[in-house]
């Protein structure tokens, strides 16, 4: 009968645990991604600084109009991926400060790019349009190498927005690619920009990876160059059929936008939607952010973009709480049988309970008997774990009493260094020599300190090794008895569970010792925030 009750709470337990939603995916990559968006503000605040520090050098209007181009267009340049009419309005200040200085190679500079802008904003007319003001004429070389890259980039973007609008022609992109691979130097970022680009297209991904590669160790995170190309780079470990590498890179290249304040990007937008089937939550508000920042940056295109996952998650949100529903309906109806099934063996346990009345009885006597022993066996428990508490602590003791003496021996030392500075040389030399008696004192105290614990818990590094994976055990130095990590954890072993006080006790910092301390629950073979429990119970009794 018991056999079957246990049965039936087990089925039980089974519905229940089936019928709970799916937790949210457990990722060191995304949770660090979190941590970054948690921080946006503070980048941000450091990308309005910047801003602010370029605004202040803005000659007055009657200045140097090429000085006042100059800035206006590197503030252009900083609001670039930050919003869209900053940027259409500091290009437009800087070709208004071009015209005064009457300098047209200025103004083409300028308007490159502000079609750059045009078309990566999704403003496709306005970007076909000046292009074709600035195609008409006749360009330096410097010049036409930006123009060429923009023209890319536009015909880029149309080739990627198919359909959007249709009444701009969509350039050449072979012709496009072949213009910038002949102007650019070889091996230049836009040079490899453009051949990886190639590469994916004509499906060469071995080509692809190992140039792009060299792009990505060319940049670092503060850089808005290395959030490109860690996206592409997530693009060409999508086709090489890669989920896991690409959803990595795509964090890579989110985690470089937020540090650069960027809003106008892709990254976030697409690891929400890999995200859609596996943890709809977390999905939802990447997308909720990234179509803020798109909002904030106010261009067409990504907004656009942005809102056609909505659906998408939606979906999910409904075929999700159908699946609940379903399992809800399901496990009511379970628990009713099971409730049935658990009253009738509640009947049959009633009943079989007074026929075993007698004998229960007959063990009442024995039973007295078992618990005047068990009696005595808590008391002898309670005396053993008293003595055990008392040896902790005077071991304790002792060690605090030890580091006490280094510490007094230390400040004797700087009471001698400081005579010295005041020339009692004569008192000095009456009472010791400059040694280096506090270093040898600590190692001192390590070594009895290592010697006494060791008598105490002889197998512990052992015991210690086993609650570690198996690659990650600690292995001591010739002559060693225990190392820094080791001593660390035989005074949380002793009790001593303060980092503050075990600092104290080794002569570090509290955050070295929390850093050792995290350091070993990483490599924990077990559950890491059960570890420190587990190290408190090596060579204990049970």
């Amino acid at each position: 009968m018991m056999r079957l009750i246990t049965s039936l709470l087990a089925l039980l337990g089974a519905v229940l645990t089936s019928c709970v939603p799916s937790g949210r995916v457990y990722d060191p990559a995304l949770d660090g991604l979190d941590g970054y968006l948690s921080a946006r503000q503070l980048y941000e605040t450091r990308k309005l600084d910047k801003i602010e520090a370029l605004r202040k050098i803005l000659p007055p209007d009657g200045g140097d109009p090429r000085q006042r181009f100059t800035v206006c267009y590197n503030l252009a340049e900083e609001f670039f991926s930050y919003k869209f009419d900053s940027t259409e309005t500091w290009l437009g200040r800087s070709m208004a400060a071009a015209e005064e200085a009457q300098d047209p190679h200025l103004i083409t500079k300028a308007e490159i790019l502000l079609a750059d802008l045009y078309s990566t904003a999704g403003h496709f007319l306005d970007a076909d349009r000046l292009f074709g003001v600035i195609s008409a004429r006749v360009l330096p070389e410097e010049l036409q190498k930006e123009f060429d890259y923009a023209y890319y980039r536009f015909a880029r973007s149309l080739q990627d927005n198919l359909g959007i609008i249709e009444s701009v022609p969509v350039p050449d992109l072979s012709a496009c690619e072949d213009r910038v691979l002949g102007s650019f130097p070889v091996h230049s970022d836009v040079w490899r920009e453009v051949r990886v680009a190639r590469f994916l297209r004509e499906n060469q991904l071995s080509s692809a990876d190992s140039l792009n590669r060299l792009m990505v160790k060319a940049h670092h995170q503060e850089e808005h160059r290395y959030a490109v190309v860690t996206y592409i780079q997530s693009v060409i470990e999508s086709a090489k059929g890669d989920e896991k590498a690409c959803m990595a890179w795509l964090v890579e290249s989110a985690e470089s936008d937020i540090v650069n304040s960027v809003k106008d990007y892709a990254s976030l937008t697409v690891i929400s939607q890999i995200l859609t089937d596996r943890d709809v939550d977390r999905a939802f508000r990447y997308l909720r952010i990234a179509q803020e920042d798109a909002i904030f940056y106010n261009a067409r295109l990504r907004p656009w973009q942005i809102s056609q996952f909505f659906m998408n998650i939606e979906n999910s949100y409904m075929d999700w709480y159908r699946e609940i529903s379903l399992r809800t309906r399901t496990v009511a109806v379970l628990m009713t049988v099971i409730a049935l099934a658990l009253l009738a063996a509640l009947y049959f346990l009633v009943k079989r309970s007074r026929k075993l009345s007698k004998t229960q009885n007959a063990l009442i006597l024995s039973n007295q008997q078992l618990e005047t022993t068990n009696e005595r066996l808590q008391l002898l428990n309670k005396e053993i774990s008293e003595a055990n508490a008392i040896k902790e602590e005077y071991i304790g003791l002792f060690l605090k009493i030890l580091s006490e003496n280094i510490d007094k021996m230390a400040a004797h030392d700087n009471s001698i260094r400081k005579k010295l500075k005041q020339g009692k040389t004569d008192e000095l030399l009456k009472e010791l020599s400059i040694t280096t008696r506090t270093e040898d004192e600590l190692e001192a105290f390590y070594h009895t300190f290592d010697t006494t614990f060791l008598s105490l818990y002889p197998d512990f590094v052992e015991a210690f090794n086993g609650l570690l994976r198996e690659d990650e055990r600690i292995v001591l130095k010739k002559g060693e008895l225990l190392n820094t990590e080791l001593r660390i954890f035989a005074l949380v072993r002793l009790g001593i569970e303060d980092s503050t006080r075990i600092a104290n006790l080794l002569h570090y910092s509290v955050s070295t010792i929390y850093n050792y301390k995290v350091k070993m629950r990483n490599k924990a073979a077990g559950d890491r925030d059960k570890f420190e429990d587990n190290v408190k119970t090596i060579g204990r009794k049970i």
